[in-house]
């Protein structure tokens, strides 16, 4: 079985399009359906991060999608909020990821983002990259965001992007533990890249050969404004508040 783990949160991100009621949405419903499409042995795990109060719950827009939903409440994002002398930092995206390693039932782990699309050709050779202990990354072929209306403007390649490892990568538990897993910051900029490089600094072979496709949206391969950028004065979470993680997430199976 596959544990894919992803962070989203009904909020908007990303921007909206005409003739679409919830353009974030759209696009975590294509991400789920693509993974189905695989028809690969999988449980799908969505960490829902401190729900924004005025929106429905994303469970509102998955209702009969095998997927399992882990609620992160505002009481983390509260302490991360104090643990960071009061700077706002609304979304940390590999927090969320963590926490739904933690959760996950298998020990052959791909973690994606909510806006991609995964097609079949290469996903063998994905999975035999991570059970032969390599860290598998991806070339992103960025498609235009009319994918959630029109699926075939996924043969309009807008342009690779081949920098970003957060959008995809896989390996198995141990691998990650190996490693040292993300780095518990309060950033998500660099983050993953700095995973993958720690990864080839320990020799871990590092592959890159997958294709899949990311629906493009307000932000795509920037940081959103008003996020730190500065990796080398990053700010470490304190160790007792991760030890906490678990005690403020809840896991419903759809």
């Amino acid at each position: 079985m596959i544990s894919w783990i992803m962070a989203a949160r009904n909020d908007g991100y990303g921007g909206e399009l005409e003739g679409v009621e919830n353009f974030a949405m759209a696009r975590l419903q294509a991400t789920v359906e693509s993974i189905v499409a695989l028809d690969v042995k999988s449980e799908i795990i969505i960490v829902e991060w401190n729900p924004p109060a005025d929106r429905p719950s994303m469970r509102t827009f998955l209702e009969g999608q095998p997927v399992s939903i882990v609620t992160v409440d505002a009481g983390l994002q509260a302490e991360l909020d104090a643990d960071h002398a009061g700077k706002p930092f609304p979304f940390y995206e590999y927090v969320a990821k963590e926490i739904g390693i933690r959760l996950a039932g298998s020990d052959t782990l791909i973690v994606c983002n909510p806006d991609n699309i995964f097609p079949a050709a290469g996903f063998d050779q994905v999975l035999t990259d991570i059970a032969d202990g390599r860290v598998v990354r991806a070339i992103r072929h960025e498609i235009p965001r009319g994918y959630v209306l029109d699926p075939s403007l996924i043969a309009t390649v807008m342009r690779d992007f081949t920098a970003a490892a957060g959008d995809f990568c896989g390996f198995s538990r141990y691998a990650y533990q190996d490693i040292g897993g993300w780095a518990m910051v309060h950033q998500n900029l660099h983050v993953d890249n700095d995973f993958v490089s720690r990864a080839e600094e320990m020799g871990y072979t590092v592959v890159q050969d997958y294709r899949h496709f990311h629906i493009h949206h307000d932000h795509a391969g920037t940081e959103a404004p008003g996020r730190p950028r500065d990796w080398e004065k990053r700010e470490p979470i304190s160790e007792p508040l991760l030890l906490n993680l678990l005690d403020h997430t809840t896991r419903i199976d759809l």
